[in-house]
């Protein structure tokens, strides 16, 4: 990529210089971002003191200052790419994905051998249902790096995750047979589990509380993106970059920023679940459980920190502590609904259905109407032969998400428990035209057929 290391010959020249840096009562932070601001003011021609500022305000959230920035450091110089690159992922930050989207056609436009431009962009497209044209941009990836893996399973991941949306589980299959299997990131398993769950056909509980749970992100390397981390001062902007650092696979150095952190910051509670997420991923799971142990001793009523332990213990196999961390979650914090989730899981994987439809349940008073836990309590009523309810939930999971057809043949199937037949064939044609070879579907109309033969017979 070729960057521009000079400030020659600018397209114009800025006047006018945001400056949020008041709007932090962070000292060090504020000193800084007067800084990068004085510099720009004093150099107005300067498309990388202008692009400096933008970073400084990127890096320590200030995402909206940030995108005006960087499109001053644009009109500098129009040939840097750079600068819509940034400009487009401080969109994405934002969820202002369509002007991310194309911010990053420009970026493409000014260097198109940048592969973490074509990566973004086409997880972006499938974020917003355009399932082609985010296969068309995996397809142009300039993959020449052999050395680069990450890119290539990123790749291949997108694929696959466009082949499933489009119902093409053969080509989603053959995708992720391009990806070694001894590629264990969560994310990985995560598609590979979607991927497996529709050849299938088959519902199990416990996988379908599995996929709800969130499954990590892809990595990949990006320098320009990288050199923002180099921007950020003060205890918010330290915090988000470690948050960064853990999301990027690098909780080595997460651990060794929060061990700083927590020096200059005693009182800080998040810092703690912080740290012993850093020291959870990078596989220090004794140590992730001693630091949180020792947080509560200092935060007790912490419910992130309550949390966080509770899944490391479950992790570690101790499932009755784990229940209690969930419960002292839930207790702390009656709207938290991951810790019902997770608790409701943890009781589903010991075969106490009961239990868990119970806990999910009573997470309804905390959260909004959503299909998914809609669709998770219908699953467990119809394994415990409460079809009623069971259709009763399918259906909310059916009205609040149109066009799920795995929630279609779920309550296709608890509809023809019941013999309601007339209703099972409206809803299968109105399935059927979403995606006629859904192979869960096609499962649940064979049982269907089967059912209403047997009763007739």
């Amino acid at each position: 990529m070729s960057l521009i290391a000079c400030d020659s010959k600018p397209q114009t020249t800025i006047r006018t210089t945001i400056n949020v840096a008041d709007q932090t009562e962070d000292a060090e932070l504020r000193e800084f971002l007067d800084l990068l601001v004085r510099e720009a003011q004093e150099n107005p021609n300067s498309p990388s003191l202008r692009g400096d500022l933008a970073m400084g305000y990127d890096a320590n959230g200030f995402k909206e200052a940030a995108v005006q920035t960087y499109k001053q450091a644009r009109k500098l110089s129009a040939s840097d790419a750079r600068w819509p690159y940034l400009e487009s992922l401080a969109y994405a930050s934002q969820g202002r994905i369509e002007e991310a989207v194309e911010t990053m056609d420009a970026a493409i436009e000014l260097d198109r051998d940048y592969v973490p431009s074509y990566l973004a962009k086409g997880f972006w497209l499938i974020d917003l249902g355009e399932y082609e044209q985010a296969r068309e941009t995996f397809e142009l990836t300039p993959l020449g790096d052999p050395a680069d893996v990450n890119a290539r399973v990123a790749v291949h991941v997108g694929l696959a995750k466009c082949f499933l949306a489009e119902g093409r589980i053969n080509d989603a299959d053959e995708s992720l047979a391009a990806i070694s299997m001894n590629e264990t990131s969560p994310y990985v398993a995560f598609i590979r589990e979607q991927v497996a769950l529709a050849k299938g056909g088959y519902v199990d509980s416990r996988l379908e509380m599995r996929q709800s749970a969130e499954p990590g992100q892809l990595i990949w390397s990006d320098p320009i993106a990288g050199a923002v981390v180099e921007y950020t001062r003060g205890l918010s902007g330290e915090s988000m970059l470690a948050q960064r650092l853990i999301d990027g696979g690098r909780g080595g150095d997460a651990v060794s920023l929060l061990e700083s952190l927590r020096q200059r910051y005693r009182d800080e509670s998040h810092l703690v679940v912080l740290h012993g997420i850093a020291l959870a991923v990078s596989d220090r799971q004794e140590e992730a459980i001693e630091v949180l142990r020792g947080g509560l001793s200092e935060f007790p009523d912490e419910h992130l920190i309550h949390f966080n332990l509770g899944k490391l213990l479950e992790r570690a196999g101790q499932f009755d502590d784990a229940l209690s961390h969930y419960d002292s979650t839930i207790s702390l914090e009656l709207s938290f609904v991951q810790a019902y989730d997770a608790k409701a899981t943890l009781l589903i994987n010991q075969g106490l259905e009961h239990a868990a439809l119970k806990t999910m349940e009573e997470s309804l008073a905390h959260r909004l109407p959503d299909a998914k836990s809609a669709y998770l309590i219908g699953i467990l009523h119809g394994q415990l032969g409460d079809w009623e309810h069971s259709v009763t939930h399918l259906s909310r999971a059916v009205e609040l998400a149109p066009t799920n057809v795995d929630a279609y043949a779920s309550l296709i199937l608890s509809l023809s428990e019941m013999g309601r037949y007339d209703e099972v064939q409206t809803l299968t044609e109105r399935a059927l035209e979403l995606q006629h070879d859904h192979p869960k579907l096609q499962r649940a109309i064979e049982i269907s057929n089967s059912n209403r033969v047997y009763v007739s017979e």
